[in-house]
């Protein structure tokens, strides 16, 4: 649910600036991606799609969520990393949109993660603990701080009602990170 709330806001907010905007998303679903978000979609490991759509892309949008850290896995890290590298090496501008940073666990991740966060043209966090993450790797430029997108989401028609006087929010734990 989580991304599905990240990419639903994502486009609901790029289409309310833009409404003939070009969006294409990377999916583990293209298919499915494309239908439920009336978006164009590639397979998240066509390197060879991903390769050419980056040439014709003015902006990469990397976020939102917690994609640059490496607690659930190096893999993880290095493959939305390499994304960013892609980019910029296709010379297309680099976005990191209302991302949580961290934990990096590995210092060469770290080291990876400051040098590619330099050479990015915007980085918004959606969490001070983000920001501090960043300047404890010696990241020194500037970075907005922004609500979690998800938090942008327009209510559906079915569940819109002012006689529900309540909000829920459900956070998960991460491993070594306190309560």
């Amino acid at each position: 649910m989580g991304d599905d709330s990240l990419l639903k806001a994502i486009v609901q907010n790029l289409k309310s600036q833009k409404p003939d905007i070009s969006i294409t998303v990377l999916s583990k679903r293209p298919s499915e991606t494309s239908a439920v978000y009336g978006i164009k979609s590639i397979h998240r490991y066509n390197v060879f799609k991903i390769i050419c759509i980056l040439r014709k892309t003015r902006l990469l949008i990397s976020g939102g969520g917690s994609l640059l850290q490496d607690v659930t896995s190096t893999q993880s890290y290095k493959y939305y990393s390499t994304i960013i590298k892609l980019a910029l090496k296709a010379g297309a501008k680099v976005m990191v949109y209302a991302n949580g940073i961290g934990p990096l666990n590995s210092e060469k991740n770290r080291i990876d993660c400051k040098k590619l966060l330099e050479k990015v043209d915007k980085i918004s966090l959606r969490d001070v603990q983000s920001l501090e993450e960043l300047k404890n790797m010696g990241v020194d430029r500037e970075i907005t701080i922004s609500a979690d997108p998800a938090f942008s989401l327009k209510p559906s028609a079915f569940n819109a009602s002012e006689e529900c006087p309540y909000f829920v929010v459900s956070v998960r734990k991460w491993k070594k990170l306190p309560e």
